[in-house]
């Protein structure tokens, strides 16, 4: 035996001795970008634990290398990494390419809120860690907390963004790089995406981003799924987040898995759940909600070329306040007037009609090729399936069918040419197909509220940036889109009548069925769309630009052929079929100045102006008594309207520690046909908050928050009044529909620690929502004449990375 073991031992000895440990390895590492070489860029061997920065030429070399194979990874700072497999049989030498622009254009910060100018627009981020902080809540409430972003809420769970006064098909929302399409046109629809699925959002506050649409006549909210690893690693996070209000939370796990063979796979998925959510005083009878979401991305290449596959699914339930559904007329003028809802039931998880279910899924399959000293091409192929059930409390048969049943299908084909390879101009052109189509299940056995209808749209747009040094930079563009909508719809002749569509449409009729015409309408529209912006920076401190947008958007088929109740809205809504396309005229001047003042004070002023052709309105006309209860009635019309404003972001370091910011916002709009004031606009807004952050290996961190919105004293009096019977005799009651709530003052905390767990950080976060528990009503909020909004609410997180 020992014989044995001592001839393997001289074998392995050998062996050794004649393996090749003389070979060399050497190369350059140059910008693939302009083919210029890279010095400073790390060049590594982990496995042999070297390391060697490039010359000033890009070159290194290592020396005294045995034959194997090897990982070589290269980094520099201002590139995106680069991993390489290396099989060293002999002396190798290599030229890499870095793409040293792309974090240039592609980069985010990785904490906290981002203010910025880019491209003469306005850009704010939310990166993860505040993403992360406001898990349990949806993305039109993180959004509301962007200066001159508001939200259109219809109760507790429906958040509608809004951006200078604009919400549904004047914001594009991008999910994953695809136009987010889920009947946006509803102001009562929220977005059906979860946000603990990106890692960035971002807000633009103008319509000068053309690549994406040239109807974004408020703006464009943009999210970003976090970037792949693109080397061999696994990391991931787990979250969990309860609140007392509602009584419930959300759990969220993700997890991302890179491969040495430049695949690379994430995943993440969340589920949130709570109850009647609770004003001081009362319950907010069937508020509650529960949600389901996923989203998966698998992607194979580097960044010469690469190709990813993903799906997300969102699914929720939303209980729909059961104050806010009356029996007749009079229940709704006694409720509307009432300063309490006239539902009040005790707290309860389940979720009673009525109620809306929403599914939305998403897959997109794209292609991006970067091409050496000229540009990046991307192609991309997106499905969307958006599926909407509203219930209704209804009797007999059809008690458990949906009072209205929706499906709605898009697919996307999208093309994108950068050409970015000269130093001081870059130029980016593309085309997109868009067909949609819109299904209203007849088995509901009500009228379809929106009709079926087959949508084609196709667009094609061109831009281009010119920076001829530091201090000036320039960008203008030009869009053109085309749609076309072919629809057939049943209307109530009465109806139809009284729109003098007799007249205007009689050979749009195809069939008559008693008291309604069977009608078909085939619909196009030819839209331009331009921008032109200019930026100057005279030092480092401090930007000023100015951009002018001119955006086209035409009606969406809610504006066109709603013509009935619309249940979650809780409203009649009465569209136009002769509504014509809005054109925009956005000037925004934003100003950005730090001054060397403490530790450095950063000022963020944007100033516009926005005058509006053939804007399409909604306003209340009155009530209307139907089978399933008594229902304001809200009708489209077209005005041309201006609106005005100013955003204003001051942020103080006072020391190391200790930070002061404050946000103001402010809206004017007038509806300049008729002389009036418009309705739901944002009132005036101050918000503040001081923080502090202690220099510990446990980060902890306090900070304290204020609110003051003042009362909206610009609004249009559209009150009405109803005649009802009461003891016998006929009455009259005013409906006052229009006079907007008190100003209000809220106050919150927020404090956290982190602490190390098994060797990785394990974040806790402590908030207290209206600490003074105050009773109050938002004017933005579309059952504020029914209830009062959620009173005080702590919430509890942890969060595991690993």
């Amino acid at each position: 035996m020992k014989i044995y073991l001592t001839c393997l031992a001289m074998s392995a000895i050998a062996l050794v001795n004649a393996q090749n440990c003389d070979l060399k390895f050497e190369g350059h590492i140059i910008d693939f970008h302009d083919n210029q070489t890279l010095d400073e860029a790390l060049v590594s061997i982990p496995a042999l634990n070297l390391n060697q920065l490039t010359d000033e030429n890009g070159y290194f070399s290592f020396e005294n290398l045995c034959q194997g194979d090897y990982e070589v990874l290269v980094t520099h700072e201002e590139c995106e990494p680069l991993q390489e497999m290396l099989t060293l049989n002999q002396n190798e030498t290599v030229s890499w390419f870095l793409e040293h622009h792309i974090i240039q254009l592609e980069s985010i910060e990785a904490k906290g809120f981002q203010k910025r100018a880019v491209d003469t627009q306005s850009e704010t981020h939310i990166h993860q860690e505040e993403i992360n902080k406001n898990s349990v809540e949806t993305i039109g409430y993180l959004l509301k907390s962007v200066s001159g972003v508001s939200g259109l809420e219809t109760g507790n769970n429906i958040i509608k963004p809004m951006i200078h006064g604009m919400h549904s098909s004047r914001i594009i929302m991008m999910n994953q790089g695809v136009r987010q399409e889920d009947m946006e046109w509803g102001a009562e629809h929220a977005p059906n995406i979860d946000l603990n699925a990106f890692e960035d959002i971002r807000i633009l506050k103008g319509a000068s981003a053309l690549r994406y649409g040239g109807d974004a006549i408020g703006g464009i909210v943009i999210t970003e799924l976090p970037k792949l690893p693109k080397r061999d690693t696994l990391k991931g996070v787990v979250s969990m987040t309860g609140i007392s209000n509602g009584r419930g939370g959300n759990l969220n796990a993700a997890i991302q898995k890179g491969f040495n063979s430049h695949w690379a796979f994430q995943a993440q998925a969340s589920y949130k759940k709570h109850g009647d959510f609770k004003a001081p005083d009362y319950y907010l009878s069937n508020s509650g909600s529960e949600q389901k979401a996923f989203v998966t991305e698998l992607t194979y290449g580097d960044f010469k070329r690469k190709i990813s596959l993903s799906y997300s699914y969102f699914d929720t339930d939303l209980g729909i306040m059961k104050a806010s559904h009356l029996g007749n007329l009079s229940d709704l003028a006694d409720a509307i007037n009432a300063t309490e809802p006239t539902v009040k039931d005790d707290f309860t998880y389940r979720i009673d009609k009525p109620f809306q279910n929403v599914q939305h899924h998403l897959a997109k399959l794209k292609y991006e090729k970067r091409f050496q000293n000229f540009g990046k091409l991307e192609t991309q192929y997106s499905f969307q399936f958006n599926k909407r059930q509203e219930y209704d409390v209804r009797i007999g048969e059809v008690t458990d069918i949906p009072s209205m049943d929706v499906e709605l299908s898009t697919h996307s084909v999208e093309a994108y040419l950068s050409i970015d390879n000269l130093d001081h101009f870059n130029l980016e052109t593309g085309v997109d197909f868009n067909f949609q189509h819109n299904y209203s299940d007849p088995k509901t056995q009500n009228k379809r509220l929106i009709p079926d209808f087959n949508k084609w749209k196709t667009g094609a747009f061109v831009s281009a940036n010119f920076r001829p040094n530091f201090q000036w930079k320039f960008n203008t563009g030009l869009r053109y889109d085309f749609m076309h909508m072919d629809t057939k719809k049943y209307y109530f002749k009465r109806y139809w009548n009284s729109m003098n569509y007799n007249e205007l449409y009689a050979n749009n009729i195809i069939g008559d069925f008693g008291n309604e015409w069977l009608t078909h309408f085939k619909l196009d529209y030819h839209n331009i769309s331009a921008s032109l912006g200019a930026s100057f920076a005279p030092n480092n401190d401090s930007e000023i630009s100015m951009n002018y947008a001119y955006a086209n958007r035409p009606p969406n088929p809610a504006e066109l052929f709603s013509e009935g109740l619309h249940h979650s809205a809780v409203s009649i809504e009465l569209g136009d079929v002769s509504l014509n396309p809005e054109k925009a005229h956005k000037i925004t001047l934003n100003y950005i100045q730090n001054v060397a003042f403490l530790n450095g004070l950063n000022l963020n002023v944007l100033a516009y102006h926005n005058y509006i052709q053939d804007y399409i309105y909604q306003i209340p006309s009155g009530a209307e008594y139907t089978i399933r209860g008594a229902f304001p009635v809200w009708k489209f019309k077209q005005i041309d309207a201006e609106i005005s404003g100013i955003d204003l972001d001051i942020d103080l370091d006072i020391n190391q520690a200790l930070s002061w910011s404050h946000q103001l916002s402010y809206v004017y709009a007038n509806d300049k046909t008729n002389n009036l004031a418009l309705i739901q606009m944002p009132p005036f807004e101050w918000s503040q908050e001081l923080s502090y952050a202690w220099n510990s290996k446990l980060e902890p961190y306090i900070s304290f928050s204020s609110q003051w919105v003042a009362e909206q004293n610009r609004f249009a009096d559209y009150n009405f009044t109803i005649n009802i019977l009461e003891n016998g005799e006929q009455v009259s009651k005013l409906v006052d529909i229009s006079t907007p709530p008190s100003s209000y003052f809220l106050m919150s905390l927020k404090a956290g620690v982190s602490i190390n767990l098994f060797n990785h950080p394990l974040q806790i976060n402590g908030k207290i929502n209206n600490i003074s528990n105050t009773s109050y009503r938002n004017y933005l909020n579309r059952f504020r004449y029914y209830a009062d909004e959620m009173g005080r609410q702590f919430q509890l997180q942890f969060i595991y990375n690993f």
